[in-house]
């Protein structure tokens, strides 16, 4: 999960980063779609990433906290006649 985050990380620095430096150079309109197209991917790659380290990481910590309870538990065994 943390080699995902970091690979979205850098997708989303690098797409970003290609934006602001080329976005002052094109003003037709095919380049400027495609630059707004890779902002757009870019946020998304950083929301995913973002994601993955809150939501994810909170189920993760529900699941162990889940098994650790269990671990601790009681366990009766009674038998039956």
């Amino acid at each position: 999960m943390n080699k995902r985050i970091a690979y979205y990380f850098l997708i989303s620095f690098i797409l970003l980063g290609i934006t602001t430096i080329y976005s002052e150079s094109y003003v037709s309109f095919l380049p400027s779609i495609l630059l707004q197209e890779l902002v757009i991917t870019g946020w998304f790659f950083v929301w995913e990433a973002v994601s993955l380290i809150f939501f994810d990481s909170l189920d993760f910590y529900h699941r162990y906290r889940t098994y650790k309870r269990l671990y601790n538990a009681l366990i009766i065994f009674k038998e039956q006649k």
